[in-house]
């Protein structure tokens, strides 16, 4: 059962799955259909990014609802979609009960709303929507090949809300065939003190409805949006490190992107698995000159922002001022592109970070 909307999924011999057409958790009920799933397809998926499937080349898949499905159910040992409290953002004191119809009460820090703990971690929470000037600042947009594994996007607006306590950016991404089509928007909002950060989506906390017109949008508050505690998808897959901010170089989201005071940590959620790993210290000759690395890369990570970066956006060599390309890396990139590799290969990417590692 899924959240409750009373929508069961039902598993065949034949593989066939009867499902309400909402796998993303962002559209809200539609209307039911019978889809079959192809297992071969969804055994290509080497990452996901904002439930956008990735083979080990980093070319996109075509999944269908029930395959989005059973790629969550077995990967993630839980579909995408609502989860099964509606509870306000900051309406439940510590302690209490809960209301009728709710899951029982989380105890301790986590009974308190989302946007409640953000705000009480010093992460900034920014104002009631739209996006607009002032107090956000809309920065340069992000071009089609300057965008992490996302081709159907085009182009991504970059907005920056700045106080005392840290930044937040926004990113509206755009139909690639339609320009003016917003598709959805991310918010991200992190502490210069603390290092904590929060994740939204523009979706209606309650139905998982997708906002995206100027309408839709106005007057929400991030009280009003999915967080960290429902999103569909755990955010800390790809957004780890010391900053919470993944930046393609030489963007207007790399100069709005500040490093913390104290290393990135995601605000505690209801759910499993958001957290940042602990560093592990790359060669100082190597990509340790830029880069740390994690004692468990994850497979989103590994697939949608590691293996697309190399000899696209690093390694860089400042006395020609370009990448070096993957089939000219130097040796003392190696032995730590080896580590990287191994680990990577051991988190499920299939065929490695596909450099000549020799």
């Amino acid at each position: 059962m899924f959240g409750k909307s009373g929508s069961v999924l039902r598993f065949y011999k034949k593989i066939s799955i009867v499902c309400l057409i909402s796998a993303s958790g962002v559209t809200g009920a539609s209307a039911q259909a019978s889809l079959e799933v192809d297992m071969e397809n969804i055994s290509r998926v080497a990452g996901e990014f904002h439930v956008r499937f990735f083979d080990e080349d980093s070319r996109l898949l075509d999944l269908n609802e029930a395959e989005i499905r059973t790629y969550f159910e077995r990967e993630k040992g839980a579909p995408p979609g609502p989860v099964t409290y509606e509870i306000g953002e900051d309406d439940r004191p510590a302690g209490e009960g809960a209301k009728e119809g709710d899951d029982p009460a989380p105890k301790g820090a986590l009974a308190l709303g989302y946007t409640k703990r953000c705000r009480d971690a010093g992460v900034p929470i920014f104002p009631p929507l739209p996006l607009a000037a002032p107090p956000w600042k809309r920065l340069k947009d992000l071009p089609k090949d300057k965008i992490f594994n996302a081709p159907d996007y085009n182009p991504v607006q970059v907005w920056q809300f700045k106080t005392e306590k840290g930044t937040c950016i926004a990113l509206p991404r755009f139909n690639k065939d339609d320009g003016t089509q917003i598709q959805e928007i991310g918010f991200i909002c992190q502490s210069k003190a603390t290092g904590k950060a929060c994740f939204w989506a523009a979706q209606d906390k309650k139905t998982g409805k997708r906002l995206t017109t100027p309408a839709e949008l106005r007057g929400k508050k991030p009280e009003d949006l999915r967080g960290g505690d429902d999103l569909a998808l755990n955010c800390t897959g790809c957004h780890r490190g010391e900053n919470v901010f993944i930046a393609f170089p030489g963007t207007s989201l790399e100069g709005a992107s500040e490093f913390p005071d104290k290393r990135y940590g995601p605000v505690p959620v209801r759910q499993k698995g958001w957290e940042n790993d602990g560093k592990v210290a790359l060669t100082d000759t190597g990509c340790g000159q830029c880069h740390e690395s994690f004692a468990t890369p994850t497979l989103s990570w590994c697939a949608t922002v590691l293996k697309p970066s190399l000899g696209r956006t690093m390694p860089y060599d400042i006395v020609t001022d370009k990448v070096i390309p993957k089939a000219d890396l130097p040796g003392v990139y190696k032995g730590d592109l080896k580590r990287l590799d191994a680990l990577c290969r051991k988190a499920g990417l299939k065929n490695g970070l596909g450099v000549t590692l020799d």
